[in-house]
């Protein structure tokens, strides 16, 4: 079990930048709502903790004012000792640096942060792009005759103002003597879903950030395992992109290669825990009644490709043995992931909701019946292979199905699938007691 449970965010940004839409995008609880006495730089001490997911802390700093250095060394002090402390889960593991993109924002401040190196990764944040973007359009409007389409000048502002924030922005950042680790842009932050999530860049390139590459040599096997904790920890903790743990919940699974999959049931405590919901593995009870219904409904289900009951068993005998195997436990891991995105999605806690929603996957699904056709019909092409797909492959195909509506669920419950929070708890908890 990994020692790192808490994962440690500074986020820099001046007020109005869009950083309180992100955090609580990010962490899952409204974050406007929370009291502040003297916000600011000086409030870098305080802990932002979360009701419902304490696997993330997060200390918040306003931007820096010209000409008072004395804010910049305030924050620089923070990160430098921070970064230097035993205690893992004490330390700080990444940084967010948010500006609010315009037409000049690289300021003074900005040169005399990224003018001394850190011990931290840092990830800068230009907000609110899609103002940039309409800006652009206007000065095209006002500049071009009025027979061009709006379609056609839409384009070209996207075009025109990623040139310009490129040759400005991002060029002046790069330039300087110790830049970000990454730039990413915003576009209407606030109007994102974890399923539908603008976040996804950012969130990408800080678990890109977290990791050396694979080649240095000057990286120790402990800390390479530091860093895929610390990685893993960060994508368990965010709740703003399902997509992302769609990713690293199957790799947890195929990346291990098939042999570690071969036994029935399957291990699903990796793979679970990264929903960070209540039946993760940190709750052994609920666990336990999550994975017995998932055997039950996913591993043993006559769906799984080559059931003895299946039509097409003739034909799917005619394949390699080894390539039979292979598309099983294909099929096992991609139920299991769309079964926890329905769960994450509906964000109840209600045990008895959770059974009905597995029982119904696995006999009433259309998507369940999809992923076995995808599957057949992608080793059909090739039935004497030996071995079967690439996680890439696998992640992809669940990320191109549309998602379902459980029926059953929404019929024995009282709610919109995204307010449906039950109140019977039963043997579900949440994860931020673990």
């Amino acid at each position: 079990m990994s020692k790192i449970k808490r994962f440690r965010l500074l986020i820099i940004g001046k007020t109005g930048c869009g950083k309180t839409t992100i955090l609580t995008k990010v962490c899952g609880e409204d974050v406007a709502d929370r009291p502040s006495e003297a916000r600011g730089v000086h409030d870098i001490e305080r802990e932002l903790v979360f009701r419902d997911n304490n696997k993330l802390i997060v200390h918040d700093s306003e931007g820096f004012e010209a000409g008072k250095k004395h804010e910049v060394n305030i924050v620089s002090d923070f990160i430098e000792r921070r970064s230097a402390m035993e205690d893992i889960n004490q330390r700080l593991h990444m940084i967010w640096y948010c500006m609010e993109t315009k037409s000049r924002p690289i300021q003074h401040a900005e040169r005399e942060f990224f003018s001394n190196q850190k011990q931290v990764p840092v990830i800068a944040v230009f907000t609110k792009f899609e103002i940039f973007v309409q800006d652009v359009l206007q000065e095209l409007e006002e500049a071009t005759d009025e027979e061009e389409q709006d379609d056609e000048l839409e384009i070209q502002a996207a075009k025109t103002a990623e040139s310009r924030f490129n040759g400005n922005h991002r060029a002046q950042l790069e330039a300087l003597p110790f830049p970000p680790k990454a730039i990413v842009t915003l576009s209407r932050t606030h109007v994102s879903r974890p399923e539908d999530s603008r976040l996804s860049e950012l969130l990408l390139q800080t678990t890109t950030a977290l990791s050396s590459p694979n080649d240095d040599p000057a990286i120790s096997p402990e800390r390479r395992k530091e860093q895929r904790e610390l990685r893993d920890l960060f994508v368990t903790a965010q709740v703003a992109d399902i997509q992302l743990k769609v990713e690293f919940a199957i790799a947890a699974c195929m990346d291990r290669g098939y042999g570690a999959l071969w036994r029935r049931p399957i291990d699903r405590k990796e793979m679970i825990d990264f929903w960070n919901i209540g039946c993760s593995s940190c709750n052994p009870r609920a666990f336990a009644l999550l994975d017995s219904q998932l055997h039950q409904h996913v591993d043993f289900s006559p769906r799984i490709v080559g059931h003895p009951k299946s039509q097409d068993l003739e034909h799917i005998l005619q394949w390699n043995e080894q390539l039979r195997m292979c598309a099983q436990l294909e099929q096992l891991v991609i139920d299991s992931v769309i079964i926890m995105k329905h769960i994450f999605l509906l964000r109840t806690k209600d045990s008895d909701v959770v059974k009905r929603l597995i029982e119904w996957y696995d006999s009433q699904s259309t998507t369940a019946k999809r992923v076995r056709e995808v599957l057949v019909d992608e080793h059909s092409r090739n039935p004497h292979a030996q071995t079967g797909l690439n996680p890439q492959k696998l992640i992809a195909l669940v990320n191109t199905l549309d998602l379902e509506v459980p029926h059953i669920v929404l019929a024995t419950a009282d709610a919109e699938p995204s307010q449906m929070v039950s109140s019977r708890l039963g043997l579900w908890h949440d994860c931020s007691r673990c």
